[in-house]
């Protein structure tokens, strides 16, 4: 156990430092999933084939399954997320997902103060992220994530792509399960067709999820990440339980921070759940979404099979 915590700092510790570069925008901060958002956005538990994206290691909770979200905002932009993990053996588990979002932003017309209208510059873009990636068990309930995340864009003329490196380490306990995780740890550049760069971002944290109560099957969950650019850390927090001992109905609500340059933004998320024998149906409500500060609806559907 010791050695694998320490092969991850080691990792950590030896990306190399990239400045006077913009940042590229990680669409997959929106959440993967309306069972992730629901309960504060706490990664890695989400019980998803999309949690790839955010913590590797959490296709050990997933199983085999297939799972997919869908927002929508600013009216004209449309996001969706969809995975599929397969266990193999007993002690691996692989996946793929995908983050896929696109705006079909028109040319609007507005009235200026001198009753003139004004035509605002607006654009239209697809923008997608792919991971591939795997979990394994590689001592008694310690387990290793590792994903290659890759990074595609077009914004009308103009395509980007860029490539890097996801871990996690996942350690179970009777009472927490708890999990490192970093995201873009190389920290490698998006390259666009006009010879511009965008930095990925760096990503790291650690999480946490306790085991579940005889009341409800209550499990509390929180995270604690920093994003490279940003001064100050994000903070995850939520519970989840269910009404009956099938897990059929099931009720979430937490709080999470949205990035931002030099500040955040808090918001509170609710969820519930619907599990139709292996077949479930995610909802979850964020009252101030990290685009347009306003409140946000969320929709998944997840498949075990």
């Amino acid at each position: 156990m010791k050695k694998c915590v320490l092969l991850l700092l080691l990792i950590l510790s030896l990306t190399p430092n990239v400045f006077a570069l913009a940042y590229y925008r990680d669409i997959s901060d929106v959440g993967t999933s309306a069972s992730m958002i629901g309960s504060g956005g706490v990664q890695g538990y989400s019980e998803t084939a999309t949690s790839i994206i955010d913590a590797p290691t959490g296709l050990q909770y997933s199983g085999n399954s297939l799972s997919g979200m869908y927002l929508s905002y600013f009216d004209e932009t449309q996001h969706f997320s969809a995975g599929i993990s397969r266990q193999l053996f007993d002690h691996i588990t692989v996946g793929i997902a995908a983050v896929y979002e696109h705006s079909a932003s028109l040319d609007k017309t507005t009235t200026s103060t001198a009753n003139e209208a004004v035509l605002q510059d607006t654009f239209s873009y697809d923008r997608m992220q792919v991971a591939a990636g795997l979990s394994c068990e590689v001592f008694t309930d310690v387990h290793l994530g590792l994903a290659w995340v890759g990074y595609m864009d077009k914004m009308d003329e103009l395509t980007s792509k860029g490539s890097d490196l996801s871990a996690s380490l996942l350690l179970k306990t009777p009472v927490v399960d708890v999990t490192v995780f970093g995201k873009n740890l190389l920290k490698q550049t998006v390259l666009y067709s006009d010879g511009r760069k965008e930095l990925l971002a760096s990503q790291t944290g650690v999480s946490f999820k306790t085991a579940p109560l005889p009341i409800f099957q209550l499990e509390c969950l929180g995270e604690v990440k920093k994003i490279e650019g940003q001064t100050n850390l994000l903070t995850y927090a939520g519970v989840k339980g269910y009404l009956d001992s099938g897990k059929t109905l099931g009720l979430s609500a937490g709080v999470r921070d949205k990035p931002g340059v030099g500040t955040s933004k808090s918001s509170f998320t609710a969820g519930a759940s619907l599990n139709l024998e292996g077949l479930i149906f995610e909802y979850a409500y964020d009252t101030n979404d990290i685009y347009q500060n306003s409140s946000q609806h969320y929709f998944s559907l997840n498949i075990h099979y």
